[in-house]
């Protein structure tokens, strides 16, 4: 490396409160007092600057890491909506030092509608409103946090009523659509007074906010994907798709165990039910469509209410259902089929105009490996014998192998398998 003229080797630049003694050393007795001056107060001035820059550059660093981190923790959640919520309000309270926060976005069922989900140190809000409401077409327009005071969201009632449940921030969660130019709002941040109230939210605080959100929209997209190609829309319980997977993993399941080859391993079995609900198109034309909608809802609600945590209920299509009633033998399930149909039947519907309804089902049930050893052929059994159930005139269980229904004017189920729930 060359030195300079001289031979004097460059001299590496001293820490910033050290510049000002090394420039009046070098002026002293070569300027006028005032030239002097002058010069050394720009000197000050670009130690100001720099000592700035420096402390900005490591809050810019640290801000970095925390995303990274952050970004890490939230894609490790990224398919559990109620893991990305709680990770991102946890976060926000530890992070900037609120006194309380929630979480609003769109409805599973992909309807647009905005409701708020979960909130810390809080009641979630009275508040809720469709994607395309002024409210929300100013957020997107916003495109960062913004107070709710400010003018471009303080005449909203959505404002009006965050700020009377104690926010002071919020932070539209925004995504990039599929065309140029489209903005999705997937949810919004409510963010209360910090525990500093004199801090406030500086723009840092602010611009960080603003990556946090767009991170958090595309974390909520892609498990709001997930979740709607696993779980019917209309009826919250799990899809056919879901189904299809979830059968043949336990079927397999239960292949391995019985191949351990011991004597308690060769009983496991799986039960799978169809369920199918009875003129169902009456009630469509009767009642009309809405009433049938809230038909199917109640029927899924009252099928998963009456199942353990290891069972799976779908719809399978249409007004038909399935169940998929892990290590349950033909007792065991005809006893839990047979009370959830009953259960059905007893269940009111009520309709809009006043008055009630009440509807039935007709359900067939085969077991693996009894009635069939593979897939399809256990679907086909246990469609045969629901079926068979109709043809027998509605509101029964016909059990593939047994000959005679459960249902009105049938045996009872055998009562020593009362204990399943």
């Amino acid at each position: 490396m060359s030195r300079p003229r001289g031979g004097a080797r460059p001299r590496a630049p001293g820490p910033p409160a050290a510049a000002r003694e090394e420039v009046q050393g070098l002026l002293d007795g070569r300027l006028e007092a005032a030239l002097r001056d002058r010069v050394l107060e720009v000197v000050d001035r670009v130690d100001a600057e720099r000592a700035a820059h420096q402390r900005e550059f490591k809050r810019l660093t640290l801000d970095f890491a925390t995303v990274v981190e952050v970004t890490s923790q939230i894609n490790s959640k990224s398919l559990d909506l109620a893991l990305i919520e709680n990770f991102t309000l946890n976060m926000v309270m530890g992070q900037f030092g609120v006194l309380k926060v929630c979480i609003l976005r769109r409805d599973n069922d992909d309807s647009g509608h905005v409701v708020p989900v979960l909130g810390k140190n809080t009641r979630l809000p009275p508040v809720a409103f469709e994607v395309d409401a002024p409210f929300a077409r100013d957020l997107v327009r916003a495109a960062r946090p913004v107070g709710l005071e400010d003018p471009a969201l303080a005449a909203h009632p959505e404002s009006a009523t965050l700020r009377a449940e104690g926010f002071q921030l919020v932070v539209p969660l925004l995504k990039s659509g599929a065309e140029r130019e489209q903005v999705d709002l997937m949810g919004v941040l409510c963010l209360g007074e910090r525990f500093d109230r004199a801090r406030g939210f500086d723009a840092g605080t602010l611009r960080f906010l603003s990556l946090l959100g767009n991170m958090v929209a595309i974390s909520l997209f892609n498990a709001q994907l997930y979740h709607r190609s696993i779980y019917d829309g209309l009826t919250r319980v799990h899809s056919r798709g879901y189904f299809e997977v979830a059968l043949t993993q336990e079927l397999d399941r239960t292949r391995r165990q019985r191949a351990r080859g011991g004597p308690e391993e060769n009983r496991k079995v799986c039960s799978l039910v169809m369920v199918d609900l009875d003129r169902f198109k009456s009630v469509n034309d009767t009642h009309g469509h809405p009433v049938g909608d809230e038909v199917l809802r109640r029927l899924a609600k009252v099928l998963a209410s009456g199942l353990r945590s290891s069972d799976v209920v779908a719809r399978y299509g249409g007004e038909e259902f399935t169940l998929i009633l892990p290590e349950t033998d033909k007792k065991l399930g005809t006893v839990v089929a047979d009370r959830l149909r009953r259960r059905v039947r007893e269940s009111a519907v009520p309709l809009p105009g006043g008055g009630e309804i009440h509807v039935s089902v007709s359900m067939g049930m085969a077991t693996f490996p009894d009635d069939a050893d593979e897939i399809q052929a256990l679907v086909r059994e246990a469609d045969r014998a629901l079926y068979r159930a109709k043809d027998l005139g509605r509101d029964r269980l016909c059990v593939c192998g047994a000959p005679v229904p459960i249902g009105p004017g049938g045996p009872a189920p055998d009562a020593r398998a009362s204990e399943v729930p």
